[in-house]
């Protein structure tokens, strides 16, 4: 009996460290969010700058000029399409936590915001891979593609632009409704975020709540960060 004791007591705190390490983590996993932001700024903010640097108003640019920017900008795509797939794992992680803080809320709205927000990141995902598609094929075989495929290539990635912004859409229209049932954010927080969902299903507009997207995550961040995890799933 004693030796059963005895090892009871070095397992005990073994295990407690183990939960208390976790403790951590799971208390800590609203940056996900924060850090997918910030790889993703940097990632579009890479692009941007070359792409300006070349074409300058990417809207009057000609198909020649376009091609032979994507010829020089090859690394640069590579690299910025990396940084937007890490942000985007990220991103996924942050996503369910928004899930679990929404889940025992009736009428489906942590589900319909994972759902809504793997759509934008997976819209987002055509954007990144059509233009690094282009970039591949003029590395490898250039001479066998025209310039007008190309630009044809580069103008198609606008349509996922605009698609996710529905996307974005319903995850905050989701979230903000979520956030106003369960109250895990403040009401004025809340009717913010909807008002933002209402405003990306407006394209000509929409741009202004994907360009807030950041800020309201960092806000996001921060509540979820200085709320408890334990007490949050009590409350429910």
């Amino acid at each position: 009996m004693s030796s059963i004791e005895g090892t009871m007591s070095r397992v005990d705190p073994i295990s407690a460290q183990k939960h208390e390490r976790f403790a951590v983590v799971e208390r800590f996993a609203p940056l996900s969010g924060l850090l997918a932001m910030v790889l993703w700024v940097i990632a579009v903010q890479m692009l941007d700058r070359s792409e300006s640097s070349r074409l300058g108003d990417s809207s009057t640019a000609n198909a020649s000029q376009i091609t032979d920017y994507l010829k020089h900008a090859t690394s640069t795509i590579y690299l910025g399409t990396i940084l937007f797939g890490v942000g985007a794992v990220a991103f996924i992680w942050f996503l369910s936590i928004v899930r679990e803080r929404l889940t025992d809320l009736r009428g489906g709205f942590g589900s319909w915001a994972f759902a809504s927000g793997l759509l934008a990141v997976a819209t987002m995902f055509g954007f990144f891979a059509v233009r690094l598609a282009a970039a591949m094929a003029l590395e490898s075989d250039g001479a066998r593609i025209s310039d007008q495929a190309v630009e044809a290539l580069y103008r198609g990635t606008d349509g996922f632009f605009i698609m996710a912004l529905f996307a974005l859409g319903g995850f905050f229209l989701a979230t903000g409704i979520g956030f106003l049932g369960s109250r895990v954010l403040p009401a004025w927080f809340a009717w913010l975020t909807i008002a933002l969902g209402v405003v990306s299903l407006v394209p000509w507009v929409g741009w202004v709540a994907e360009f807030l997207l950041p800020v309201w995550v960092l806000v996001v961040c921060i509540y979820f960060v200085r709320s408890d995890p334990a007490m949050a799933r009590s409350d429910r």
